[in-house]
């Protein structure tokens, strides 16, 4: 596609795509490893803080775009989508030690946020603010994500997908009849589409779709989580082994 095309058209898969996901991944990869790279623990710390400053504002800035005369839609605009969400638990998640923000960011953001990421909704290209309002939010919640999973040492298990579950399902519960109630879409749960091509649309016509997403997510959230769980019991039975060992091999004193 042409400059002067994709300043104004978005097209999935196309170069500009391709730049932004590529950029994501970048810094998907030096924002842990420059953590990782920190000597002192404050030092880190101080990397947290000014990352989830970063989120807040882009959080923050595109909340005012969704706003602004002439970009308000009300079955658009309303800060209760999941990414919009997720969006704020991120710098929660850096700056608390409350382990649900964290749970939030894992399973809400690369979990679900990242499918925004291969399918965006997205017309718009480089010279709109929708381009920017929708990738830079987005970006950020994959990015700090994968920061706090492979910078910070978040590792889910069983109990933190029970939480995944559970807020997911008030969630859900809350947003569900809002969006039967005013004839809209926030969630994906609601009778509407997304205006672009995304799984939502294998799932069929509402209100069954709301069944096999729910089904879905509950078994794409446990695909997600078995990697960690399978890695913990084995570092687990690791150390036994190793604590076993160590005890056969220590001499025997001889009692006289």
């Amino acid at each position: 596609m042409p400059l002067a095309d994709v300043l104004h058209t978005f097209q999935q898969y196309g170069w500009v795509h391709l730049t932004v996901l590529a950029a994501i991944a970048a810094a998907a990869y030096l924002l842990p490893r420059r953590r990782r790279g920190l000597i002192d623990e404050p030092a880190r710390r101080r990397l947290d803080v000014v990352l989830g400053v970063v989120a807040l504002v882009i959080w923050v800035a595109s909340q005012i775009v969704e706003f602004t005369p002439g970009r308000y839609a009300w079955g658009q605009s309303l800060p209760i989508q999941l990414c919009d969400i997720v969006g704020l638990a991120a710098p929660l998640a850096l700056w608390s030690p409350w382990r649900v923000w964290r749970v939030m960011l894992y399973y809400w953001g690369i979990g679900l946020s990242t499918q925004a990421l291969i399918t965006p909704e997205l017309v718009y290209g480089l010279a709109s603010i929708d381009f920017w309002s929708f990738w830079l939010p987005h970006g950020a919640i994959v990015a700090i994500a994968v920061y706090d999973l492979v910078g910070r040492g978040y590792r889910p298990g069983w109990r933190d997908y029970g939480l995944a579950l559970a807020t997911l399902t008030v969630y859900f519960a809350a947003v569900l009849p809002f969006d039967v109630a005013y004839h809209v879409n926030y969630g994906f749960v609601g009778e509407g589409m997304p205006g672009q091509a995304s799984v939502i649309d294998f799932l069929g016509p509402w209100p069954l779709r709301v069944y096999k997403l729910v089904v879905g997510v509950i078994l794409f959230l446990a695909a997600i989580t078995v990697p960690w769980v399978v890695a913990a019991r084995r570092r687990r039975a690791e150390g036994r082994d190793i604590e076993t060992t160590t005890t056969s091999a220590e001499p025997v004193t001889p009692t006289l």
